[in-house]
């Protein structure tokens, strides 16, 4: 009976190891109510095997035996009834964020002809962290299709853009007083603060069931592998050819009206919504259609090893990769 006492007592000091490094994160990032339930654990196990390591030789008493029992039970169950609750917060909270996006936008907020909502102008071309909204949006389309977020730098930069004085400290008071648009607001940064909260759960989730690759990060990955296949050298065989060098830099020869303009730049890759989008560093000719500085984006409707095909004014265009200079046309 000795030697079992020892080898539970060396298990529960073992599991309490595996589980420090755990309560130690819950206990700085966790909300207050789970902030101690690791730590607790962790000392239960520890004072568990240090007491059975002591007294190896001396039997136990029936209310010490009931005692570790009940321990033991809590403990295990305690895995899959927080990977329960975490799965009913995570659709509860998926269920809210589609509701927010269906509810009507308070007319004060919708900018007018001129893109101006009150003193604020909004760029509705110049991407979501321009408008009114920041990226709010984007991020609760994302976590209501998905039902998950992953704290990645990318993600930390949108809700940066996403704060409760972001934005709204340019409305004028008339717009930031209205009640319709203090509720929007409101309820918009309640929901974000938990979309932004949920990414701790969503690990605890993850390593409770033994994610080894969790799907945010096979996102990534295949953004990554989308990116890296748009890589290299591309052009066009038709009139306004297209260039595009494996430094992402683009040449482009445009011809329109018997006249004949030249651009240069940079080519970029999106994900999501697969475009690619040429940001213009020098155009000349007669009467250039794009100025220094303009961004063009064009719809990638299909991309493989030899083949680009995209969209630009309602027209299918394609481009073919070539391994070195002397393959082009």
């Amino acid at each position: 009976m000795s030697t079992l006492k020892v080898i539970a007592g060396l298990g529960c000091l073992a599991v309490a190891l595996l589980l420090a490094p755990f309560a130690w994160v819950s206990f700085l990032e966790a909300v207050l109510w789970f902030k101690f339930i690791p730590v607790i654990f962790t000392v239960g196990l520890v004072v568990t095997g240090v007491f059975l390591i002591l007294k190896r030789r001396t039997p136990l008493s029936k209310q010490v035996k009931v005692l570790i029992t009940i321990f033991a039970c809590v403990l295990i169950a305690s895995p899959a009834v927080l990977d329960f609750y975490i799965r009913y917060e995570r659709n509860a909270l998926q269920v809210r964020a589609k509701g927010f996006l269906v509810r009507p936008i308070p007319k004060l907020l919708i900018p007018d002809s001129g893109g101006r909502v009150g003193d604020f102008y909004v760029d509705v071309n110049g991407g979501p962290q321009n408008g009114i909204f920041g990226y709010s949006r984007v991020l609760m389309m994302r976590f209501a299709v998905n039902g998950r977020i992953r704290w990645s730098a990318r993600i930390q930069g949108e809700f940066a853009c996403t704060s409760e004085d972001v934005n709204v400290n340019f409305l004028t008071d008339t717009i930031r007083t209205n009640e319709e648009v203090r509720q929007y607001f409101k309820e918009r940064n309640v929901i974000l603060g938990k979309i932004w909260a949920m990414g701790y759960w969503q690990y605890i989730e993850d390593t409770i069931e033994r994610k080894s690759l969790p799907p945010e990060i096979q996102e990534e990955d295949e953004d990554h592998r989308f990116v890296r296949q748009c890589e290299g050298t591309w052009t066009n065989e038709v009139s306004d050819r297209l260039t595009i060098e494996p430094d992402s830099s683009f040449s482009l020869e445009l011809s329109h009206h018997q006249n004949t303009n030249f651009y240069s730049g940079d080519w970029i890759v999106g994900v999501g919504r697969p475009f690619f989008a040429l940001i213009f560093t020098r155009a000349t000719g007669t009467n250039p259609h794009w100025s220094v500085g303009d961004k063009a984006e064009f719809t990638i409707i299909h991309v493989d090893d030899h083949n680009l095909v995209y969209e630009v004014d309602n027209r299918t265009n394609s481009m073919s990769r070539f391994l070195n200079r002397s393959d082009r046309p």
